[in-house]
Formats: structure tokens, sequence, C-alpha cells
């Protein structure tokens, strides 16, 4: 049987309150959790793709080399940028959370799209 309006107590609406915000804080930080695993999944990956273009690339002709050596540094550089944010992401909640979240997934896209390039210039030196 359902408890009428005279029934339910401001301590009853208080307790409901407090276990729908924990519920709440659970999940965020279930989210968080997540998606901290994932962006370091992503990163462990581009930094393992950025090593192997890298050690290609010196491989290559010197041509290929020069053309592409300052992207593979500057891509090693922003990759301890984003590694930096990352770690910042921990601290952060609500709407700061949100705005790191999405600047490092515009930095990561930038830098896998940086690499992608030198891959497929590579791979055309590669072919001639």
């Amino acid at each position: 049987m359902e408890p009428t309006d005279e029934e339910i107590s401001m301590d009853d609406v208080k307790r409901e309150t407090k276990e729908a915000l924990d519920a709440a804080r659970e999940l965020t930080r279930h989210k968080k959790q997540e998606y901290q695993k994932r962006l370091s999944q992503q990163l462990s990956e581009l930094d393992r793709e950025i090593q192997q273009a890298s050690e290609d690339l010196d491989k290559a002709g010197e041509s290929i080399e020069e053309q592409y050596s300052a992207t593979m540094t500057e891509l090693g550089e922003r990759m301890e940028e984003v590694r930096g944010r990352a770690a910042e992401l921990q601290e952060k909640s609500g709407e700061a959370w949100q705005e790191t979240c999405e600047g490092l997934s515009k930095a990561l896209q930038e830098m896998e799209t940086a690499l992608q390039e030198a891959k497929g210039a590579l791979k055309q030196q590669e072919e001639r």
C-alpha cells in the first residue's frame, strides 16, 4: 500500500533525495572511470603507433624523414600534453570535466590525422 501525502514526512523526502543523489554520483563516477580507461587505452595505442611510425621514418629515405621529422616531434610533444591533461581529468568534475573531455577528444583526433598523413607519405615513399 502506497503512503498518502499525509504519511510522507520531510525525513522521507530527504532520505529519498539523498539516495537519488548518491545513485547519480555513483553513475557519474562509473562513467568517468570508463572514459578514463578508454582514454588510457587510446593513448597507449596512439603512442605505440607514433613510436612505430618514427622507427619507420628513421629507416625511410632522407627526403621523407626530413619532411615528417618535425611532425613526429610535434606528435610526441602533443602526446605528453594530452597525457598531462588526461591526468588532470581525474580531479575535474561537472562542466570542467566535460570541457576537458571535449578538448582531449579534439586533440586525439588531430594527432590521429597527423599520424595518418605521415604514415600515408611513408607508404607512398615505400611504393616508389
